[in-house]
């Protein structure tokens, strides 16, 4: 699971720096190709927003997402742990509730 995690992470980290090279990058070269060309835009901003519009929003989610991906892999094996406490505890608990019923 953990080199699944890994290979997930990788390619979140891929589509995190297009999204950027998208929001980021290409928005700053079409605004300084535009003013370069005085007379004249590049691409009009309300073109612009056309056609961006959901990227800043999705590279900050997916940016987020990332984020919670490293943490997770750097922590695999401290928190795989927790989450067996927890499962383990949680049955425990579903157990002693099914037998209380059973009574």
């Amino acid at each position: 699971m953990l080199y699944i995690a890994q290979e997930i992470m990788s390619s979140e980290k891929t589509f995190v720096s297009v999204l950027k090279l998208l929001n980021v990058d290409f928005r700053a070269a079409v605004q300084q190709a535009s003013e370069e060309h005085h007379s004249k835009s590049i691409l009009p901003d309300s073109v612009m927003g056309q056609i961006l519009k959901y990227l800043p929003e999705l590279h900050q989610f997916n940016k987020d997402l990332l984020r919670d991906l490293r943490h997770r892999v750097k922590n695999w094996y401290v928190l795989a742990s927790i989450n067996a406490i927890i499962q383990y505890v949680y049955l425990q608990s579903c157990i002693k509730i099914a037998e209380r019923i059973s009574q």
